[in-house]
């Protein structure tokens, strides 16, 4: 949606969220988060299903992609995105490592 409307008004985003960032529009945020986090986990899931042997580490590092983008937004802009509405992202993040390494663990399993 950011990409499409780089103005923020169809996600109902003021233009003001942006005062304090380098960014004089959503359009880069929003590429960034589309190459970042949108494609990958597509891909993820993708390798998931089909049982790729990787796919726990990807996980993982696709939840270390999904930390850092949460805590470079704050950085830029703590004003706008109070930390506690990031606790449910920085949530799942966290589960995904969990489910990454119990995964990872359980393909080793199943190898030896």
């Amino acid at each position: 949606m950011l990409v499409r409307d780089p103005s923020g008004f169809s996600m109902e985003l003021a233009s003001e969220f942006l005062n304090k960032t380098p960014f004089s529009s959503y359009l880069v945020p929003g590429v960034i988060l589309l190459l970042a986090i949108g494609f990958p986990s597509i891909v993820v899931a993708i390798l998931g299903v089909r049982k790729y042997d990787y796919y726990p580490m990807l996980l993982v590092f696709q939840a270390c992609i999904l930390f850092g983008w949460l805590t470079i937004e704050l950085i830029l802009n703590i004003e706008f995105y109070h930390p506690l509405y990031h606790i449910p992202l920085y949530t799942i993040g966290l589960v995904l490592i969990i489910f990454g390494f119990i995964l990872k663990n359980k393909t080793r399993e199943v190898r030896e």
